[in-house]
C-alpha cells in the first residue's frame, strides 16, 4: 500500500506539473498575444496618420488656393502625430519581435522610406514659400512616397501578427478582420486621396488614374468580402462595429463617390 501510495502520490504530482505548465504556457501566450496585437494596433495607427498626411498634402501641392491657415495648421498637426506614431509603433515592434531575424530588414526599410519622406517634406514647404503649384508628376511621386510609408509600416505589422499566438477561431477571425479592415480603408484613402488632387487641380480623369482608381476600388471591395465573412464569428459590438464601417464605405462615401464621379 506504502508503494502504490507513493507511485499514486508521484502521479498526482506529474498531473499536477503537467498542468501548471500547460496553465503557464497558456497565460504566457496570452500574454504575449496581448503585447503583439498592441504593437500590431501602434504600427496600424501610424499607417493611418501617414495616410492622412499623404492626402492632405496631395491637395496642398496642387491648389495653392486651399494653403489656408487651417489647412496649414492641420498639416503641421498630422506630421507632428505621424513623426510620434512612428517612433512609438518601431519601439513597441522591436520591444516584441526586436530578436526575429526579419525584423532588421523590415526596420531598415521603414527608416529609409521615412527618410525619404523627410526630404519630400521640405520640398512641400518650399513650394509653400513660393506659392507654386506642382505638376501631377511630382505630385503623384510625392503620393507614391508617402505610400511607401505606408506599405512599409504594413510590412512590420505583418511580422508581428506572424509572431502572435492564435486561440482558436475567435483570434484568427479578429486578425484577419483587422487586416481586411485596413485593406479597405487604406485603399478608400488612395481613392479619395487621388481624386481629391484632380479635383484641386480642377480637370478630368486620366486613362492612367482611372485604371489606378479600378484596382484601389478592387481591393476595398475584396477587403470588405474577407472582412464581412469573418465578423459573425466576431459577434456583439465588435461585429456591429463592422457592420458599421460597411455602411459608412459603401452608404455615405459610396454616395460621395458617385457623385464625384
Amino acid at each position: 500500500l506504502t508503494l502504490i501510495g507513493g507511485l499514486l502520490f508521484v502521479v498526482l504530482a506529474a498531473n499536477a506539473a503537467d498542468h501548471f505548465l500547460n496553465d503557464y504556457r497558456t497565460w504566457r501566450e496570452a500574454a504575449q498575444s496581448v503585447s503583439l496585437n498592441a504593437a500590431a494596433d501602434r504600427l496600424y495607427d501610424a499607417a493611418a496618420d501617414a495616410a492622412v498626411e499623404r492626402g492632405l498634402t496631395n491637395i496642398l501641392v496642387r491648389g495653392p488656393a486651399l494653403r489656408t491657415p487651417s489647412n496649414l495648421e492641420a498639416l503641421r498637426v498630422t506630421r507632428a502625430k505621424v513623426d510620434a506614431e512612428l517612433a512609438a509603433a518601431v519601439a513597441a515592434a522591436r520591444a516584441t519581435i526586436g530578436t526575429v531575424p526579419q525584423f532588421a530588414g523590415g526596420a531598415e526599410i521603414l527608416d529609409r522610406e521615412f527618410s525619404a519622406l523627410l526630404t519630400w517634406r521640405s520640398d512641400v514647404d518650399q513650394a509653400f514659400a513660393a506659392g507654386a503649384a506642382w505638376n501631377d508628376e511630382k505630385a503623384q511621386a510625392w503620393f507614391d512616397q508617402a505610400t511607401g510609408v505606408v506599405d512599409a509600416l504594413r510590412a512590420v505589422r505583418g511580422l508581428v501578427e506572424a509572431q502572435t499566438p492564435l486561440f482558436g477561431k475567435g483570434t484568427v477571425a479578429a486578425m484577419q478582420t483587422k487586416r481586411s479592415l485596413w485593406q479597405l480603408v487604406e485603399h478608400v484613402g488612395r481613392e479619395r486621396g487621388t481624386l481629391s488632387g484632380i479635383i484641386a487641380e480642377k480637370r478630368a480623369l486620366r486613362p492612367a488614374e482611372e485604371l489606378r482608381l479600378t484596382g484601389y476600388r478592387a481591393l476595398v471591395e475584396s477587403g470588405w468580402f474577407v472582412a464581412q465573412g469573418h465578423a459573425p464569428l466576431l459577434g456583439g459590438e465588435a461585429e456591429r462595429r463592422v457592420t458599421r464601417a460597411g455602411q459608412t464605405v459603401f452608404g455615405a462615401y459610396e454616395a460621395l463617390r458617385e457623385q464625384t464621379y
